[in-house]
């Protein structure tokens, strides 16, 4: 009989309090008190408002989101999930994820707080109670939109509280949930020596990406007297290197092969580059306007436009301090070595390339050749188209006819540079080289060309080129992979 009678006396006495005007009363008070972090206060002032009669929707709403909040951050889940449930069944429409204000919309800073909220009492429960830490945590992350340094501390809290439990495989779920977050994640020297050892096992690498790479070259041709007439001797050439701009979009691929990526990395290039060289060359026994044999100095720039098409393979070299890491001597440990292993985790990694690339020529352009005569004076000419291409589709042409240029030529490329990747985005700087055999001279123009067949017949000669470059540039990864070391 004392039993019940204390049951209706508490019955009563809460219904006497979860009057509507009390209500109102008593919500503005939780607020500030919610605000303040006196969660337990909250608790004793809203129990039985939110179910009280004859309050606003909006009022209503309010005494859900702070109840419910304060029984979560209480560690009392179990309460706060049957106000959810409440709410749900009466339709009630409660503040998410921190958007109502006090007249119904809550703010961005308490939707902030209470997160933080969330993670410290899970920390303070990792210790002794990792498996109270472990809902609150997944119900944070499932339905709060979080700040990306939140959203991984709540990752790495969970991720610790399964290893505590001795759940590997859902430790190593959570785990990998943090580098789409943030890529190249590495636990701090706050959590746990288990937890690190742990994590030290992953590595998030770029699986595709691409990049916007820009620079100069150096294109430094030679000619050979295979092609020139017999009669006729080259006694000195000389080539000016001329530094030239190139752009080009690059595209990266890793493959992965079963659940670990390969070495290399494949590298799709298309580019455009302009070219342009001086020449200068003396000959002997050159018919003159005269008709008779002499001497003769000939000098012209020759301007190049062309589309560029590459395919590459990148190889990693070993980087000196990862070689340091792996004598025991040196750094152990990454406790012991601290400092060394965060700089090998950021330093700018070298690489190796090696490929073939392909150029379609879009204009060549001979400027103001001209010959100096011994005796005859000099001779200047115009601009010579030697070869155009009226349309995308269209095959080149020259002023008077075929064009006096290859379309088509081949290079064999070799590259070797630095590559600093801090996050998603990635920077790099590299040295080439490349080398086209083919003849760029077109073959009907080799011993002579016929819109210079006049003054400039020995011009044309066998042309290899050689390209030094420096390129600059930034790209993007676009998705990650997560391998073991």
């Amino acid at each position: 009989m004392r039993f019940c009678l204390t049951i209706l006396i508490a019955l009563s006495s809460q219904a006497v309090l979860a009057q509507p005007s009390d209500c109102e009363g008593k919500i503005n008070a939780a607020e500030q008190l919610y605000q303040a972090g006196q969660f337990d206060e909250v608790r004793q002032l809203l129990e039985g408002c939110h179910r009280a009669e004859g309050l606003t929707a909006g009022d209503r709403a309010r005494a859900v989101f702070y109840l419910r909040r304060s029984y979560n951050a209480l560690g009392k889940f179990d309460e706060a999930e049957s106000v959810r449930q409440y709410a749900v069944k009466e339709g009630i429409q409660e503040l998410r994820e921190g958007r109502l204000s006090r007249e119904g919309k809550a703010t961005a800073v308490e939707r902030y707080r209470s997160a933080q909220e969330v993670i410290a009492l899970a920390r303070a429960d990792l210790e002794a109670r990792p498996e109270k830490a472990i809902a609150p945590l997944e119900t944070l992350l499932d339905t709060t939109r979080l700040r990306p340094y939140l959203k991984v501390q709540a990752l790495e809290l969970l991720c610790e509280a399964h290893l505590q439990l001795g759940r590997p495989e859902q430790a190593d779920s959570v785990f990998k949930r943090i580098f789409p977050v943030r890529p190249r994640y590495q636990p701090g020297s706050d959590r746990s020596l288990n937890y690190r050892q742990f994590a030290r096992r992953y590595v998030s690498e770029p699986r595709y990406g691409f990049a916007l790479a820009g620079g100069m070259h150096a294109m430094k041709p030679y000619s050979t007297a295979a092609y020139s007439p017999a009669d006729v001797q080259i006694n000195r050439e000389k080539y000016r290197m001329l530094f030239n701009p190139h752009l080009d979009l690059q595209f990266y691929h890793m493959p992965l092969h079963g659940e670990r990526r390969l070495k290399w990395e494949y590298v799709f290039q298309l580019g455009y580059s302009s070219d342009s060289y001086d020449y200068e060359g003396q000959y002997s026994n050159v018919a003159g306007p005269s008709g008779n044999p002499q001497e003769a100095t000939m000098s012209f720039r020759e301007r190049h436009r062309q589309l560029q098409v590459a395919g590459l393979v990148q190889f990693p070299l070993p980087n000196p301090l990862d070689i340091l890491k792996k004598k025991p001597e040196i750094a152990p440990r990454e406790e012991d070595r601290p400092l060394l292993y965060a700089i090998t985790r950021t330093a700018p990694k070298p690489y190796i390339a090696l490929g073939i690339g392909g150029q379609r020529l879009d204009r060549a352009v001979m400027e103001q050749p001209g010959i100096l005569y011994a005796g005859d004076g000099a001779r200047i000419g115009n601009d010579i188209t030697l070869a155009s291409r009226p349309g995308f589709f269209k095959g080149l042409e020259s002023e008077v006819g075929p064009a006096q240029r290859a379309e088509y030529a081949f290079s064999l490329l070799a590259r070797l540079g630095l590559k600093y990747r801090p996050n998603r985005w990635f920077y790099f700087v590299e040295g080439g080289y490349a080398w086209t055999p083919v003849n760029m001279v077109a073959a009907d123009a080799r011993s002579a060309n016929s819109t210079l067949v006049e003054d400039y017949s020995y011009l044309d000669n066998d042309l290899l080129r050689h390209h030094f470059s420096l390129t600059l540039g930034i790209g993007y990864s676009i998705y990650y992979t997560v391998k073991i070391r």
